[in-house]
C-alpha cells in the first residue's frame, strides 16, 4: 500500500466516536443494509449505528444465531426517535454456497433492494510460522475471509445492483499492509479482498457498483483476544460503526477500490478528496513492469511520512519466491522510513516466462535493471536514493549489477552464491561429485528440449542437501504456495563461468557495500569476494547459538577478565569475588578434583544455603566435564540421601549449618566421610567439624592451577556433554534429575540476554548500571541462570543473601541500590501487602522478573503501580534449562501473560487426543522445543520417553492459551503442586502417607488459598484407626519425613474412598474439583466465623475481660481471635482475614502499640507474643502452649512470655527467629482449665504482624 495508509495521512487520529460522525445525527432513511457477522463485536455495533441513523432495513447474516439482535436494534432506533426498521436475521454459514443462497431468499422476501453490503465476518486464526502451520486451520481462515465475502457478494450482487447506492464494503485490516511473522493466513486474506474490490470495480463499475475497504483500527473484540498488544487496542467499535454510517450516508464514487482507515478524522479525510483522486492514493500496490517483453510482478511497500522515499529493491534466491523472507525485510525497511519493492524473477512465481522455474542468469540481471528503472519512474520514490538487496543467488546478482549501474547508491549482498562452476552445479543438482553423469544428462536434456520435449525437473530440495535449509525449503514446498512447485529445471544448474562475480566486486566502490554472511555456513568464494571489494564496505556475520563449554562462553579466549567484585556477600561486602578471582578458584577446584581422583562424568553435590562460593562449585564442576547438582537445604536426611544415591555423588560439599543432616544422608547413601567436605563461606572452620575437612583443602595451589585448561566442547560434544543435573519433582514417584548440557546452558543464557536487552537495542553496558540480588536458592535453575551465568556474561554485580528474611531483603535493596529482581510470586505478595516495605527506600528498583509459579495480573499491576516499575512474567521449567518465555525488552505487561517465546524456541498446544490445537484462546497442553531443552532425565529412560519426543518436543504438563504471540498458563495438566515456587510431587507424599499403618489409601492435590497453593491430603483410614488417628497426627507423621514446603499445610480430609479408575490410577481431576469446592466452603465458614467474632459475646465459651484498658482491649482482641476458633472451622486465608474487623488495628494504635509485620510466616502464638503488653498472670493468659510450627515443636510458658515482655523476670530462654516456609501450624492452648485447639490454619504474609520469636525445642 502507499504511504497514505498510515496514521499520518490526516492530521487527526481518532479512537472514539465524535460529533461529526455520530450516527444519531445522520439520516439513512430509505437505505437497506446487510452486515455479515453482525451478532457481536464490530458487526453488532454496525447494526446498532445504522438503526440509530434510521436505516429502513437491517439484515444480519451470521453463523451464530442473531435472533437476540432484534430487540437491540429496535431499542437503538427508538432511542433516537427513528422508525423501527425492517429486520431480517439469518443464521447462515457464509462459507457454504447453499447456506448463502438460502440467506438471499430470506432477505429478498423482506427487501426489494440492498443499498449497502458490508462483508464484516472474519477469522484471525492462529499466528504461527507458515512452515509450522496446520493446513486445515490455515485454509479455514481463507474460507471465512475470502471465500465468504466472495460467496456473499456474488449471491447478493443482483440485489445490490437493484439499489440506488450499489455499495459493497469489505472490512479490511492493517494486516493487509504489513508482514507480521505468523500472519500468512490472516494477513494475506485481507490483502486478497482488497484486490477483489479492484476486480469488482473493473467488472461492475460500469453498472454503478461502488466497492471499497474500511479498516477498523485497533478495536478490542472477541476476535482480537489473541493479539499480543491488547493494551494498544483502544479504538471503540462505535467509532468504526459510525464511520461506516458517515461514509455511506451518501454515495462517494471517488472511494472506488480504495482503502479507508476508520481512525482518520473523516472531515479531514473528505477534504483530501481531490488529492486522493489526483495522486490515485489509497489503493493496494501490487506492481508490474516489463522486462524483455515479459510481465514481472511484485509488491511496492511504502512507509509513512513525506515523499519522496528512498527505496531498496529486494531479490530472492535460487528456487525461491518473493514471498520468502523478502516481505519481512521490506517491513523492517518501512519501519525505518524506507520504501521496499520485491518481485519474482522471470519464470518464477507471479511473473511471466517459460520454461517455469528455470533460472536465466542474464535474464535475472535484465529483470534487476528494469526493476530499478520502474522504481525511478515513481513519483513517491527519490530516484537518487535507490538501493538493492539480494539473497543467495540474488546476492550474486546485486554484486554484478552494482559493479556497473551507478543509479544504485547502496548494495546489500546476503549469503551470495559467488561461484558457479561445473562442480557447483553438479553438487547443487544432486549429482554430488559425479560430474560426468551430470554433464551427460545436461546434454541429453538440452537435446530433448531442442526437439520439443518438456524440460526435465528435479526437486529443489536436493540442491541444498539434508540440513536445515532443506527442511525449510521442504516445508515451504508443502504449503502449496501460489505458483510454487518445489521443482527446478535441470538446465538451471548448467555451469556458467561467466557468472563468477569476483572480478566485478572491485568495481562496486564508491557505492557502499554490506556483506551478510552466516558465521558457520558459508559458500566458497564469499570471503574472497568481500576481500576483493573496496571501501566503503562492511561485513556482518550472523551467529548461531555458540556450541561450547559454559566456561568458554563466560570466559572467551583472549578476553580480559575483570577484577571488579561481581559476587558480593550481602552481609559482609568485604567478602566478594571478582570474575578473575572466580576463574582462578574454578581452576584450582577443578585441578584439585583431578588430584582427588574424581573423574569426568562424576557428580559434585552441594548441600548449602546461598553464599559467594556456590558459583565456584557450579562452574568448576560443569566446566571440568563433571556434573554439578544442588540439594535443597530444607530437605530431610532421607530426601538428601535419595538425591545422593540417584546421582551417585563422588564429592559432597555440606555447609557447616547442615552438617548433621548431610552426614546422616551420606551414611544412608553409603558415601564415606572422606568424600564429604565442609562448604563454609567463612574463613574459620566451625567449632564442630565431625572430622570433615574444609572444601578449600581440595583446592590446588594457585601457581599450578593457573595453567589448567578446560575442554572447549565444540559442536555435538557441547550438545551431548552434561553440565548440571537439577532435580525436578515428577508427577509420579520421587524427584527426577534433569540432565542439562553445556549447549543448554549457553543457549538459555544467550536467549534470555537477547530477550531482556537486545530486543530493545540496549545492554547493561549501554543502560544505567545494574545491580542484582541473589535471594533465590542457587541450587535452583532460576537463580543459576541469572545470578551465575548471565551475571557473569554481562558483568552485573550480584549481592548474595544466605537466608531470606523480608527486612534483610528490603535493607539490601536500599543499601545496594538494587535495580532488578528475579523473583517468585510470594515475594511480590509480601511487597504488595507487608507494612515493613514503607520503612525502606526501594526506589532504585526498575524491573522485576517473576517466574517459578503463576502471578495474577492484579498483583502484577499492583506492584508495578505501587513501586513505579515494570513487572513481567517468565515461564520455564527445569526441563527447559530454565526459561522458555519472557516479555522482550523488559516491556510492561498488564495482562498477566508469560510473554513471548524466547528466540529459537518453538511452542505448540495439543489436546487430549494429542492433536495440535491451532485456534487462539483454545487451551491445550503446552509443548516446547528449542536448544535449551534438556538432554534427558537422569537414570530414568521411561520418564524421558514420556516427556521428550524423538524430535525434541517436551511436554510441559501445563495448559496454556495463546493470543497474537503472547502466552498464558491457565491450568496445570501435570500433577505437581507449587509451594512458594517449589515443586511438590503428590505421588511422593502419597507414598509417605501409605507408610503409616493406620492409612488404607491416600491422594494428594494442591488447594489454592489466596495466591498460594498448599498440599492437601484426602485420606482413607483403616477401620482400626478411625477412632484414634486424627488429621493432626497425620500431618505430624508427614512433617517428620519431608521438607517443610512438602508438608500437608493444606490440611487432611478423611474420605470413604479415593477416586480411581479401574486401572487403579488416581483421578486427579476429581481431586482438583474437591479442592476447589473445599476452598469455597472454607471461605464461607471463615467469613461466618469472623463475623461472629466481631461480637465478643458470640465467641464460643469466651470469658469476658470486662473493664479492660485500650491496651488490654488489644490483648483481648487477639485472645478472642485465638480462642474463638475450634477444630472444625479453623482454616483461614489471608484475604478473608483482611476483610474483617477482627484484624482492625485501631485498638493497638490507641494503646500506643505499633503492629509490625513479621519476617516470614508466623503463627498465632507469635501474634500473642508480639502484642501482650502487660505483666501476665495465670488467670488471664495461657499457662501452657504447645505449638507445632512446620513440624518444629515450640513450648511457650507464661514464664517465658513474662520474660519476653516484662524485661527480666523469669528464666532467660534462647530465642530464635523462624522463616516459616510453609504455613502450617497447630496449637493446643490450656486456659483457665479449658482446652482449645487451633488446627490447620493457613498463614500468609499478607496479614500477620508481630515479632516472631519462639524458643525452639527439639
Amino acid at each position: 500500500m502507499d504511504p497514505s495508509t498510515g496514521d499520518g495521512f490526516v492530521p487527526t487520529r481518532r479512537n472514539d466516536t465524535y460529533e461529526a460522525i455520530k450516527s444519531s445525527k445522520l439520516d439513512l432513511a430509505g437505505k437497506y443494509v446487510l452486515i455479515t457477522g453482525g451478532s457481536r463485536g464490530l458487526g453488532k455495533a454496525m447494526a446498532l449505528s445504522y438503526a440509530q441513523a434510521g436505516a429502513s432495513g437491517i439484515a444480519i447474516v451470521d453463523v451464530l444465531d442473531p435472533s437476540h439482535m432484534e430487540d437491540d436494534i429496535i431499542a437503538a432506533a427508538e432511542s433516537n426517535s427513528k422508525p423501527k426498521p425492517k429486520i431480517v436475521l439469518v443464521t447462515a454459514d457464509i462459507t457454504n454456497e447453499k447456506s448463502v443462497a438460502e440467506a438471499v431468499v430470506k432477505v429478498e422476501t423482506q427487501f426489494d433492494q440492498l443499498d449497502i453490503l458490508i462483508n464484516n465476518a472474519a477469522s484471525v486464526g492462529v499466528y504461527t510460522p507458515l512452515g509450522e502451520s496446520n493446513p486445515e486451520t490455515w485454509w479455514r481462515v481463507w474460507e471465512t475471509n475470502v471465500k465468504g465475502p466472495y460467496l456473499v457478494t456474488r449471491a447478493f450482487l443482483p440485489l445490490v445492483l437493484r439499489s440506488q447506492d450499489k455499495t459493497v464494503i469489505v472490512i479490511s485490516s492493517i494486516g493487509a499492509h504489513v508482514v507480521v511473522p505468523g500472519g500468512s493466513a490472516y494477513e494475506t486474506t485481507k490483502y486478497t479482498v482488497l484486490r477483489i474490490n479492484h476486480y469488482l470495480m473493473e467488472e461492475y463499475g460500469s453498472q454503478g457498483l461502488l466497492a471499497y475497504a474500511v479498516a477498523p483500527g485497533g478495536v478490542k473484540t472477541d476476535m482480537t483476544g489473541g493479539f499480543a498488544f491488547q493494551d494498544r487496542l483502544t479504538d471503540t467499535p462505535e467509532m468504526v460503526a459510525d464511520t461506516l454510517v458517515f461514509l455511506t450516508k451518501e454515495r462517494r464514487e471517488w472511494l472506488a477500490a480504495r482503502y479507508v482507515d476508520s481512525r482518520w478524522d473523516m472531515e479531514e479525510f473528505v477534504n483530501k478528496k481531490d488529492e486522493i483522486v489526483r495522486r490515485d492514493l489509497l489503493k493496494e500496490r501490487a506492481i508490474q513492469f516489463l522486462s524483455d517483453g515479459l510481465v514481472i510482478r511484485g509488491v511496492l511497500s511504502l512507509p509513512q511520512g513525506s515523499e519522496p522515499h528512498p527505496i531498496v529493491i529486494l531479490g530472492h534466491g535460487l528456487g525461491a519466491l518473493k514471498e520468502w523472507t523478502l516481505p519481512d525485510i521490506g517491513l523492517a525497511l518501512n519501519e525505518r522510513g524506507i520504501a521496499a519493492l520485491w518481485f519474482d524473477y522471470r519464470n518464477f512465481g507471479d511473473s511471466e516466462g517459460q520454461p517455469r522455474n528455470e533460472v536465466s542468469h542474464f535474464g535475472r540481471l535484465e529483470d534487476w535493471q528494469n526493476a530499478i528503472s520502474f522504481a525511478e519512474s515513481l513519483d513517491q520514490i527519490d530516484s537518487d536514493r535507490i538501493g538493492i538487496w539480494g539473497t543467495s543467488l540474488g546476492g550474486r546478482d546485486v554484486l554484478a549489477i552494482a559493479s556497473f549501474d551507478r543509479r544504485i547508491k547502496a548494495v546489500v549482498s546476503q549469503t551470495p552464491l559467488i561461484q558457479w562452476t561445473t562442480l557447483t552445479g553438479s553438487r547443487m543438482a544432486g549429482y554430488g561429485d559425479d560430474i560426468d553423469r551430470f554433464q551427460r544428462e545436461l546434454s541429453e536434456d538440452r537435446m530433448k528440449r531442442a526437439l520439443g520435449e518438456d524440460a526435465r525437473y528435479i526437486p529443489f530440495v536436493k540442491a541444498v542437501g539434508d540440513d536445515v535449509k532443506a527442511k525449510y525449503i521442504a516445508s515451504m514446498s508443502e504449503k502449496e504456495l501460489r505458483n510454487y512447485s518445489g521443482l527446478l529445471t535441470l538446465q538451471t544448474y548448467q555451469p556458467n563461468a561467466l557468472m563468477d562475480v569476483r572480478p566485478l566486486v572491485g568495481l562496486i566502490a564508491p557505492t557502499p557495500l554490506l556483506f551478510i554472511l552466516a558465521e558457520e555456513d558459508f559458500l566458497p568464494g564469499q570471503h574472497e569476494a568481500f576481500d576483493l571489494a573496496k571501501e566503503p564496505k562492511t561485513l556482518v556475520k550472523v551467529q548461531d547459538v555458540p556450541q561450547c563449554n559454559i566456561l568458554t562462553y563466560l570466559f572467551p579466549p583472549g578476553s580480559k577478565v575483570s577484577k571488579d567484585p561481581l559476587w558480593i556477600d550481602a552481609k559482609d561486602t568485604s567478602n566478594s569475588l571478582s570474575p578473575a578471582q572466580m576463574l582462578l578458584l574454578i581452576q584450582r577446584f577443578a585441578l584439585g578434583l583431578d588430584k582427588l581422583g574424581i573423574k569426568e562424568k562424576e557428580a559434585i553435590m552441594v548441600f548449602t544455603p546461598n553464599h559467594i562460593f556456590v558459583p565456584v562449585a557450579y562452574l568448576a564442576a560443569a566446566g571440568s566435564r563433571r556434573y554439578f547438582t544442588g540439594a535443597n537445604p530444607a530437605y530431610t536426611a532421607s530426601e538428601v540421601a535419595y538425591q545422593m544415591k540417584d546421582i551417585n555423588a563422588s564429592v559432597v560439599l555440606i555447609h557447616d549449618t547442615l552438617l548433621e543432616t548431610g552426614i546422616a544422608a551420606a551414611k544412608q547413601a553409603g558415601i564415606p566421610n572422606s568424600r564429604l567436605f565442609i562448604f563454609s563461606d567463612s574463613k574459620d572452620l566451625p567449632s564442630v567439624t565431625y572430622g570433615l575437612q574444609d572444601w578449600r583443602s581440595i583446592l590446588a595451589r594457585p601457581e599450578e592451577a593457573a595453567s589448567w585448561k578446560w575442554h572447549n566442547l565444540d559442536g555435538d560434544l557441547a550438545m551431548e556433554t552434561i553440565a548440571v543435573i537439577n532435580f525436578s519433582s515428577g508427577t509420579t514417584g520421587l524427584p527426577k534429575g534433569v540432565a542439562i548440557t553445556h549447549h543448554n546452558l549457553v543457549a538459555n543464557s544467550a536467549q534470555a540476554i537477547f530477550a531482556q536487552y537486545h530486543a530493545i537495542d540496549t545492554s547493561p553496558s549501554t543502560a544505567s548500571p545494574e545491580r542484582w540480588l541473589a535471594f533465590l536458592p542457587l541450587y535452583h535453575a532460576y537463580s543459576q541462570l541469572f545470578t551465575i551465568n548471565i551475571a557473569c556474561k554481562l558483568q552485573v554485580p550480584v549481592y548474595i543473601m544466605s537466608k531470606f528474611t523480608l527486612e534483610s531483603f528490603l535493607a539490601s535493596i536500599e543499601q545496594f541500590k538494587i535495580t532488578s529482581l528475579q523473583a517468585v510470586p510470594p515475594i511480590l505478595v509480601m511487597m504488595a501487602k507487608r507494612e515493613e516495605i514503607s520503612k525502606y527506600d526501594v526506589s532504585s528498583l526498575r524491573y522485576i522478573l517473576c517466574g517459578a509459579a503463576p502471578l495474577s495480573s492484579d498483583l502484577q499491576n499492583e506492584i508495578s503501580d505501587k513501586f513505579n516499575l515494570v513487572v513481567s512474567q517468565a515461564f520455564g521449567m527445569s526441563e527447559t534449562t530454565c526459561a522458555a518465555f519472557m516479555t522482550p525488552g523488559m516491556a510492561k505487561d498488564t495482562r498477566g501473560s508469560i510473554g513471548n517465546l524466547l528466540p529459537n524456541t518453538e511452542a505448540r498446544l495439543i489436546g487430549e487426543d494429542e492433536e495440535e490445537i491451532l485456534a487462539e484462546d483454545c487451551p491445550g497442553e503446552l509443548c516446547l522445543r528449542g536448544p535449551q531443552m534438556m538432554l534427558k532425565y537422569w537414570n530414568n529412560y521411561e520418564a524421558t520417553q514420556k516427556t521428550k519426543s524423538s524430535d525434541g518436543w517436551i511436554k510441559t504438563g501445563d495448559v496454556a492459551i495463546t493470543r497474537k504471540g503472547k502466552w498464558w498458563i491457565v491450568d496445570r495438566k501435570k500433577e505437581l503442586i507449587k509451594v512458594n515456587g517449589l515443586q511438590v510431587a503428590p505421588a511422593e507424599l502419597e507414598a509417605v502417607l501409605l507408610e503409616n499403618p493406620g492409612i488404607a489409601d491416600a491422594a494428594v492435590v494442591g488447594i489454592t488459598v489466596g495466591n498460594d497453593e498448599f498440599p492437601r491430603a484426602y485420606v482413607v483410614l483403616q477401620d482400626f484407626s478411625k477412632a484414634r488417628l486424627t488429621a493432626h497426627d497425620i500431618q505430624d507423621f508427614v512433617a517428620q519425613r519431608v521438607a517443610r514446603h512438602k508438608r500437608l499445610s493444606g490440611g487432611v480430609i478423611f474420605v470413604d474412598q479415593v477416586p480411581k479408575l479401574a486401572s487403579g490410577k488416581i483421578v486427579r481431576k476429581v481431586l482438583r474439583e474437591w479442592a476447589k469446592r473445599d476452598a469455597l466452603e472454607l471461605k464461607g465458614k471463615v467469613n461466618a466465623k469472623l463475623l461472629a467474632i466481631k461480637d465478643p459475646t458470640q465467641a464460643r465459651q469466651m470469658p469476658n475481660f470486662g473493664g479492660l484498658t485500650d491496651r488490654e482491649a488489644a490483648i483481648d482482641a487477639v485472645m478472642r481471635f485465638v480462642c474463638a476458633l475450634d477444630n472444625g472451622d479453623s482454616e483461614l486465608s489471608a484475604s478473608s482475614l483482611s476483610e474483617h474487623a477482627i484484624m482492625d488495628l485501631s485498638p493497638f494504635a490507641k494503646a500506643g502499640m505499633t503492629p509490625r509485620v513479621v519476617r516470614g510466616r508466623d503463627d498465632i502464638v507469635d501474634i500473642l507474643m508480639a502484642h501482650v503488653g502487660r505483666p501476665l498472670d495465670t488467670t488471664h493468659c495461657a499457662t501452657n502452649i504447645r505449638c507445632t510450627v512446620n513440624g518444629d515443636r515450640a513450648t511457650l510458658t507464661s514464664c517465658i512470655l513474662a520474660q519476653h515482655f516484662r524485661g527480666g523476670e523469669g528464666p532467660s530462654p534462647e530465642y530464635q527467629e523462624f522463616f516459616f516456609n510453609g504455613n502450617q501450624y497447630e496449637c493446643d492452648i490450656v486456659r483457665d482449665g479449658e482446652f482449645w485447639r487451633i488446627s490447620r490454619v493457613l498463614i500468609t504474609p499478607t496479614w500477620t504482624f508481630g515479632n516472631p520469636q519462639v524458643m525452639k525445642v527439639q
